[in-house]
């Protein structure tokens, strides 16, 4: 790994991040990881996301392996306190801004998996809460930035569905959120690539903020 890692870093000139575990199967005690994370250091990898559970290959399925094995923020934490110089990032288990603001004490940022892509509204509750935004983000004027953004990939060859199933929770707890989620997930629909489906797939959740359908045929026109 550390040879992989060197190689890579000798090739770009961004910076190499490594997102692990801290442990394998019945290999558990700390200084598995500790040594993992130590060898990774000494050839210049700073940055480690680290997923506060062991990982078990034999016997339990991806899900399971998100869910059974225990959290162990302590370990990760021990992590920081020994590689001073890093910056460690914590993953696993976070769903919300309290669970986020807790480790932080510990740790250098926090990661979101699957909370952010079930309701992708918890990160403008995160921006909010730690200073990146003064106000939340209207879910109108979140639409718009990625109809735009569909508008310049489409035509660059990325298809439409890449861009609309990261989308597919932020109706979440909204009147309408089913339509929503069926209308982004129709291949007959998203067949066509065009980024009006989103605006489209909107006006069918309930209640609408701001006045959107004027909103929207403006932004149609823009």
């Amino acid at each position: 790994m550390a040879d992989c890692v060197k190689a890579m870093q000798d090739a770009v000139s961004v910076p190499v991040t490594v997102k692990h575990r801290l442990g394998l199967d019945g290999v558990t005690d700390y200084g598995f990881v500790r040594d993992f994370v130590g060898q990774l250091f000494d050839v210049g990898c700073r940055v480690f996301v680290v997923h506060a559970r062991h990982a078990v290959l034999g016997g339990l399925s991806p899900k399971e392996n998100r869910e059974v094995p225990p959290l162990q923020f302590d370990q990760a934490a021990r992590l920081r306190r020994d590689f001073s110089d890093g910056v460690f990032v914590v993953n696993g288990g976070l769903t919300d801004v309290e669970q986020c603001q807790n480790v932080l004490n510990d740790f250098d940022g926090v990661m979101l998996g699957r909370a952010a892509w079930h309701d992708p509204g918890v990160l403008n509750d995160l921006s909010l809460a730690f200073g990146h935004r003064h106000e939340l983000a209207q879910d109108v004027d979140v639409l718009a930035a990625m109809v735009d953004y569909a508008r310049e990939q489409v035509p660059l060859g990325v298809p439409l569905r890449v861009i609309a199933r990261t989308m597919l929770g932020f109706a979440q707890g909204k009147r309408g959120a089913r339509k929503w989620r069926q209308m982004l997930s129709d291949q007959r629909l998203l067949q066509a690539n065009d980024p009006e489906l989103i605006w489209r797939a909107w006006e069918h959740v309930q209640p609408q903020q701001q006045q959107p359908m004027a909103y929207l045929q403006g932004s149609r026109h823009h």
